[in-house]
């Protein structure tokens, strides 16, 4: 069996207009909410038809894409939040240009895999020609990091989440706006490693000046060893 793996959450990124939920903005939606957007109907379709193929009288296969234990979990398995991407590319990190305003929508949604309200794994969505397509499933790390800022932040009011990557410094973020206030950010476990900060994945928020200088270096590195 043929199974479609993300190797890394940094690989790449999409956008579709979709109904928010109360406090999560334009670029992130909860189970529930704008069920009739069509990447999201396309993300549940593509969860059914993938858990379609995996034979539930066998064990998992090395390297399977979603955190379960044992495929008769997949019965229970939905569709539950949902992110877009946007990219911060090096340029605007060189100009200076503010982390908020430089995340650039790049095509895709993101969408977890919900096993008894727990995540164990994302479904990416981009849209091709006039439909919906499943890029990769996987990512189990991410949809958990992601979680626990959707327990804390999601449905208050007034609160904004996007989901904002650099790839070329191997980071991840979700971004905390309220109301008027400067945005904050959420290092998820890339950043973390990438950006060698101390600290754990529920220990509170950053400004965006505390992330900038280590986002520069660590972009350039990167781009340095690539060429």
């Amino acid at each position: 069996m043929r199974y479609i793996l993300l190797a890394t959450v940094l690989a790449s990124g999409s956008v579709y207009a979709q109904s928010s939920m109360v406090g999560a903005g334009p670029g992130f939606v909860m189970p529930g909410q704008a069920a009739a957007a069509p990447a999201q109907a396309a993300a549940a379709q593509a969860l059914r038809n993938f858990i379609a193929t995996v034979d539930v009288g066998q064990a998992l296969p090395p390297g399977f894409p979603l955190d379960v234990a044992a495929p008769a979990a997949l019965k229970q398995a939905r569709i539950g939040w949902g992110f877009a991407v946007h990219d911060v590319q090096p340029d605007s990190l060189r100009a200076g240009t503010p982390l908020a305003r430089a995340a650039q929508e790049t095509g895709q949604w993101r969408y977890a895999v919900m096993v008894l309200g727990k995540p164990v794994g994302l479904l990416t969505m981009e849209y091709a020609g006039k439909e919906w397509r499943l890029v990769s499933i996987g990512g189990a790390g991410i949809s958990r990091d992601v979680q626990a800022l959707v327990a804390r932040y999601g449905n208050q009011r007034n609160v904004r989440l996007r989901y904002l990557r650099v790839p070329q410094a191997t980071a991840d973020f979700i971004e905390v706006s309220q109301g008027a206030a400067p945005a904050r950010y959420a290092p998820l476990s890339a950043a973390r490693e990438s950006l060698g900060l101390r600290m754990r994945p529920d220990a509170g928020l950053l400004d965006a000046a505390e992330l900038m200088p280590g986002l520069r270096q660590a972009a350039t590195r990167n781009l340095n060893v690539m060429y």
